[in-house]
């Protein structure tokens, strides 16, 4: 099998020999390499992160033909895109009739106007696209009785312009998305001739009269300094939710590109633009996807009352992130919260029948249970906004 693979694909070749420590031909000494070892490597683009932008940018470039690395502190499918779970939202109209432009209105309003439109209008033009060509990769998505890519409902998402009720648009693979994603990606990538760096730990971009001119990083293995030189640096590094004590991501995102970029000097944008979920386990903080609502969830206060109906009368329990996550603030600060302390409130999905948990919903049934020792199919889970 090992020599198949060899004949099909130069990287896995060269893949093996970054990850089996091969030691790269050593440099020329100089006062500081004599102290402590720096190894040079050139390339034409590297691309900092394996999550599923860090991957597609690199065997995209690789395969435009440039020599191209790709460094990662994890293995690229322990990467955060691994932890997605409620869908990708694209105007595919497998559901019912869609519209690109319904799904960038829903965007721009969703950011309260503040969004980049002309960021907002590519990404939605572009997003049937990238879902097909997900597919054509062998990304294993739900389907429909006719054999469609399965799209449910998600939070802020209108047919018409907001005119026409809810919109069925995100398209899934039950509640591990990201996971099929990040592995397909993966698998993907080693058809092309790319270079994989893991558990190399980026320090800092290695900027020349304010050009950036690459990357140097740390083998996390053996403590060895590896100078990265190429054309084009893309940082594709994830977020920085560890910034806040209570968070969904893992500890691994910790804004390494960032602060990279604030020490280079380079500008940043919208950087106060920081989503929160507003339903994360309680006490823990770990995700419950929007897909529990958009298969028919609700959230409950002390009461027993469906608060969203207050609060957003025709969207419901399916408004936009940051009006739920407002909405149950609101509850606990108003005395309506659940629990001794009255400190979180109740996602209600045990009205769903089982069996349609367990085939839309498995992961959060498994989440519950450890997190919060709750059976979903039978119990509230606890929640708050994170």
């Amino acid at each position: 099998m090992i020599r198949s693979l060899i004949k099909r694909s130069p990287s896995f070749v060269r893949t093996m020999a970054i990850m089996s420590k091969e030691p790269p031909a050593a440099p020329k000494e100089t006062d500081v390499t004599s102290k402590y070892r720096i190894y040079d490597r050139v390339y034409d683009a590297v691309v900092v992160g394996a999550g599923g932008s860090g991957l597609r940018a690199t065997f995209g470039m690789a395969q435009a033909g440039l020599k191209t690395a790709c460094i990662s502190k994890l293995f690229p499918t322990r990467s955060h895109t691994v932890a997605a779970q409620g869908g990708i939202n694209a105007a595919l109209g497998n559901m019912h009739n869609d519209d690109w432009r319904w799904h960038f209105y829903d965007t721009v309003k969703g950011s309260d106007w503040l969004g980049d439109q002309d960021a907002i209008h590519f990404m939605c033009k572009e997003a049937p696209g990238a879902v097909l060509e997900l597919e054509s990769y062998g990304m294993p998505f739900s389907r429909t009785k006719e054999g469609k890519i399965y799209q449910r409902a998600f939070g802020g998402g209108t047919k018409d312009y907001g005119k026409g009720g809810q919109a069925y648009r995100c398209a899934a693979v039950a509640d591990r998305t990201g996971h099929s994603m990040l592995h397909t990606l993966f698998g993907k990538s080693l058809a092309y001739d790319c270079t994989f760096f893991i558990e190399y730990f980026a320090l800092d971009l290695l900027m020349e009269d304010g050009r950036c001119r690459g990357v140097i990083c740390l083998n996390m293995a053996d403590g060895t300094i590896h100078r990265i030189s190429a054309n084009q640096t893309i940082i594709a590094t994830g977020g920085f939710g560890r910034a806040y004590y209570s968070c969904t991501l893992a500890h691994t995102c910790t804004g390494d590109g960032n602060a990279m970029v604030s020490r280079a000097g380079l500008p940043q944008e919208d950087m106060e633009f920081v989503q929160f979920h507003p339903t994360g386990i309680y006490g823990a903080g770990c995700l419950i996807t929007e897909g529990c609502r958009g298969e028919g969830g609700f959230l409950q206060n002390s009461k027993g009352e469906r608060f969203m109906l207050r609060y957003a009368p025709t969207a419901k329990d399916l408004a936009s992130r940051d009006v739920i996550s407002r909405a149950i603030t609101l509850e606990i600060m108003e005395g309506r919260g659940c629990g001794p302390l009255k400190d979180h409130v109740h996602l209600c999905i045990n009205h769903i029948p089982a069996e349609v948990i367990h085939e839309k919903l498995p992961g959060i049934c498994e989440t519950a249970m450890i997190f919060s020792g709750v059976d979903a199919t039978k119990e509230p889970i606890p929640v708050l906004p994170t």
